[in-house]
């Protein structure tokens, strides 16, 4: 384990092993963080939630769970669930600088946050998906596997999985082909992924 000296650790923490925390970082309590997980400086994991309605902030219970093997580079932002159990990051995420994680918020294995992009409160990120630089989520977004938003586009609503989708009304732009090729999905999987995304491009331009 290596943490910088002038990182702010609550009690009430749970932290793994070969865990990395760079400089000035706040870990809150409640929050747990798996083995081998590097997080940068500046970052904070646990801040209150932005909610402004108090009857919607539940019971302060919640936790933020940060799994095996999860980069988080500097300044990134994690806040605390409301009304759910968890805000979750699953294995093998990278969350580039600057990235923000609202409330109740969930990414599955191997998900990838760019620079500056924002996830409102309750998103939902499938399996190896590609979020780009400064993209937005409208709150209860649920994006799918391996999904790529294009960089500064604001999603809504939900993205089926294995497309990639630009602009501000999740305009359909292709096939994520090598996204999905280079997930850890099975190879059967992959394959009925692209099955079922080239069909959807086939409706959507008819």
């Amino acid at each position: 384990m290596d943490i910088d000296k002038s990182a702010i650790i609550e009690e009430g923490s749970k932290i793994g092993e070969n865990v990395i925390i760079g400089a000035n970082t706040f870990i809150g309590a409640s929050t747990i963080i798996e083995d081998d997980v590097v997080i940068g400086k500046n970052c904070i994991i646990g801040s209150d939630p932005d909610q402004p309605q108090i009857h919607l902030l539940g019971d302060g219970k919640g936790e933020i769970v940060i799994k095996s093997s999860t980069v988080i580079k500097d300044f990134v932002v994690i806040s605390k669930p409301t009304i759910n159990e968890y805000t979750e990051i699953k294995k093998k995420c990278y969350l580039m600088t600057n990235a923000y994680i609202a409330h109740d918020c969930s990414l599955e294995e191997g998900v990838i946050l760019g620079h500056g992009s924002r996830l409102s409160g309750f998103t939902k990120v499938g399996r190896y998906s590609n979020i780009g630089a400064g993209a937005v989520t409208h709150q209860n977004a649920e994006i799918g596997d391996c999904v790529i938003v294009g960089a500064n586009s604001f999603v809504k609503g939900k993205l089926i999985s294995g497309l990639k989708y630009v602009g501000t009304n999740n305009k359909i732009v292709g096939v994520n082909k090598i996204g999905i090729e280079r997930s850890n999905l099975t190879n059967s999987e992959k394959e009925e992924l692209i099955k079922k995304a080239i069909k959807i491009i086939k409706v959507t331009d008819s």
